[in-house]
């Protein structure tokens, strides 16, 4: 069982850490004396930031829940807090059970220890006995896949690896509830697979989920109830359909076109910066309302201050109720190097008239470099609405479906041969 109430973390902007020294006592002694309202979160400041701001919420033995929202909106920071990795500036959390917790990759492991010694090491952490880990340490190796590797040291891990074996030790071992980040999203696609059965099995033991995911179609298939936050605040928590509903609509509000003055890119990536991401029409102009018979062009601009290998852009589309309709990237084209030179730089992606049917839809764009290294997610990042009209204002035909039907039929007369047609 988990109860938040009115949880709060401030950050202050331009500093290392949450605040400093002073701040961080003063805000203990606020708690201690039960001031803890002498400072009012929504207050603004030029130095501060409040990630989440007055969160309250109760979660039950066994409920599996979503956890979903734009990004910054203060996932991860509240992530963090029921992980016990940071403390909140105001409020409290209280919590029955152990927690294992997959935030980052590689969370928790020591680098110059094997596989094997970081399961020891994280079901030590857990409080298991060594022959409880030894009982499960097959399952764990066997589901994440690197058992070939199991005696090599962590560090030399890729990426992905590292999240498997992460992912495998938190949901094999001994723990009343588990914490996932949407870092599942280095792994392919049948690992993810593998993840949510994985989640639904645990969840069914009776064990606690909390699931972050950018991927709504995932969240709804395994949580019953989902979590709602945006620019730090809760705005709703229930059936995780409504929720959803809500969180796209909201969504939909975005424009066609985002540009970052400074730049944009995960954080510890200094070499790469998304300086704008635009729809754009067939006048050429940035916009957001298409016709069925539009080609849609998604142009990036983003410049590198030195080369970046095996460069891919992703993008996925999804619908209103979060179905993903496509996803490609600048791999699936043969013609297009992915070797990125130092530099500013246009890409165009452009998706061909009759593709998609009448309706909304959200784009994502992501970007990573050599060994999986991101250097931007960006979920639910623009909007686009497709309507029935063409370019002569004549009214198309309505279909079903997420994709048009522009298809080509032909007819050829067939001839029975080598068959004797009886009558009856």
């Amino acid at each position: 069982m988990i109860h938040a109430e009115n949880l709060s973390k401030r950050y202050v902007l331009g500093a290392f850490g949450a605040a400093s020294f002073r701040d961080e006592l003063t805000d203990l002694f606020d708690r201690v004396v039960g001031r803890a309202e002498r400072r009012n979160p929504s207050s603004s400041s030029n130095r501060e930031f409040w990630a989440l701001d007055k969160v309250s919420f109760d979660i039950g033995e066994g409920d599996t829940v979503g956890l979903i929202g734009r990004n910054g909106a203060g996932k991860s920071t509240l992530l963090k807090i029921l992980s016990r990795i940071t403390t909140p500036t105001r409020g409290k959390v209280t919590m029955h059970g152990k927690v294992a917790a997959l935030l980052e990759v590689g969370t928790g492991f020591h680098p110059d220890l094997t596989g094997i010694e970081n399961v020891y090491l994280n079901g030590a952490i857990l409080g298991m006995k060594r022959w409880e880990i030894r009982s499960r340490l097959d399952s764990i190796l066997e589901f994440s896949g690197v058992g070939p590797f199991a005696d090599t040291p962590v560090k030399r891990y890729s990426s992905g690896m590292r999240v498997r074996l992460a992912f495998a030790v938190a949901a094999h071992l001994r723990q009343d509830i588990l914490i996932v980040d949407e870092v599942l999203a280095v792994g392919d696609h049948d690992f993810q697979r593998k993840c949510l059965g994985k989640m639904g099995e645990v969840a069914r033991q009776g064990r606690t989920v909390i699931f972050v995911s950018h991927n709504m179609f995932a969240v709804s298939r395994l949580c019953a109830k989902c979590m709602y936050l945006k620019d730090g605040r809760l705005m709703g928590m229930g059936d995780t359909r409504e929720i959803i509903s809500d969180y796209l609509r909201d969504s939909m509000g975005q424009s066609g076109c985002a540009r970052w003055e400074k730049g944009f890119a995960e954080p510890g990536v200094e070499d790469f910066a998304l300086l704008g991401i635009e729809l754009v029409g067939p006048s050429g102009e940035v916009d957001s309302r298409f016709s069925v018979v539009d080609p849609i062009v998604l142009r990036f601009e983003f410049e590198a201050s030195q080369p970046i290998w095996a460069f891919q852009i992703d993008v996925m589309i999804r619908s209103e109720d979060g179905v993903l309709i496509l996803r490609v990237s600048n791999n699936d084209d043969p013609s297009m190097n992915r070797f990125l030179e130092a530099g500013r730089h246009v890409y165009e992606l452009t998706l061909p008239s009759y593709r998609l049917n009448e309706g909304s839809y959200t784009i994502g764009v992501q970007a990573h470099s050599r060994n999986s290294r991101f250097l931007f997610r960006l979920e639910d990042l623009l909007s686009a609405e497709v309507e029935l009209i063409a370019r002569n204002n004549e009214q198309l035909l309505k279909s079903e479906g997420l994709l048009y039907p522009e298809v080509e039929w032909k007819r050829h007369r067939s001839e029975c041969r080598g068959t004797e047609q009886r009558e009856t």
